[in-house]
């Protein structure tokens, strides 16, 4: 039996990390529009290209997410259905892919299809994964890896450090003022994904020193044993790498991964930014 793990393309994941037999993997794209022109956020985005339009922009840019068809297509495909989404609070995908599911329902069912919207993105998102492909690949049934990925969830977590103001400002969410003085301070906002799936500010740190000073405490507080990190960057490999020692240096065992956003996760982390998963 061949299980269909799907998931939007705020996973910053193209593919599997490690292959796996009886596990097929695809990403839906979401839409990233930026002055006229629309950014497909699939393996042909030059995201080099894409960040660099942003930052031009005068104007606010937007993002539509991937069609009801898309989850429809590999939905259908033979075999139980996983799919992970980013939170439904900050996207129409989690609505998107439910609609897909009654489709296919209609026409079979006794269709074993499970949407998880994460709460989240990026790097817990991939955290998700992992736990799915770990739970089939012990054997589980489909109503086991539906239960104990919910039981996971509810223990992952997900942090983000903000390098740049530009689109918050552009679309209303932060004073033009404000914002100007902040990326001309190199202020650093760090944020939490909440357990609701909203994002909560968590500190303002001036330079990255601070910025990990606040990330670690984060941690420390919402954290139950951290084994596991993810980090996404924007085109911050450095800093990323910094926030991974700084890790280190407390969870001397845990395995840290760094991966660069796709286009999605860097409309909302920005030019500079990182998201975290533990």
């Amino acid at each position: 039996m061949s299980w269909n793990i799907v998931a939007d393309s705020s996973i910053d994941l193209f593919r599997l990390e490690t292959r796996q037999e009886g596990i097929t993997f695809h990403t839906v794209p979401f839409v990233i529009s930026v002055g006229d022109r629309d950014y497909v956020d699939d393996d042909q985005l030059d995201l080099s290209k894409l960040i660099s339009a942003m930052r031009a922009c005068k104007v606010a840019s937007r993002t539509a997410c991937p069609p009801i068809s898309a989850w429809y297509e590999y939905f259908k495909q033979e075999g139980p259905v996983i799919a992970i989404t980013i939170t439904s609070k900050l996207s129409g995908s989690y609505n998107s892919a439910l609609a897909a599911r009654e489709m296919v329902l209609e026409e079979e069912p006794d269709k074993q299809i499970e949407i998880f919207d994460s709460l989240s993105t990026g790097p817990e998102m991939v955290l998700i994964l992992r736990k799915v492909c770990e739970l089939i690949g012990a054997g589980k049934s489909f109503s086991e890896v539906v239960a104990e990925t919910h039981r996971f969830m509810k223990l992952s977590r997900c942090s983000f450090a903000l390098s740049s103001f530009d689109n918050l400002v552009k679309n209303g969410r932060m004073n033009r003022v404000i914002g100007f003085i902040a990326n001309h301070l190199s202020l650093i906002g760090i944020g939490i994904a909440s357990e609701k799936g909203t994002i909560e500010i968590k500190g303002i740190a001036r330079g990255r020193r601070k910025a990990i000073e606040i990330i670690i405490n984060d941690m420390k507080q919402r954290g139950n044993q951290i084994k596991n990190v993810v980090i996404d960057h924007c085109q911050n490999l450095e800093f990323a790498n910094q926030v991974k020692e700084a890790i280190r240096n407390v969870w001397n065992e845990a395995s840290v991964t760094i991966l660069q956003t796709r286009g999605l996760c860097s409309y909302y982390a920005e030019y500079g930014g990182l998201i975290i998963g533990f």
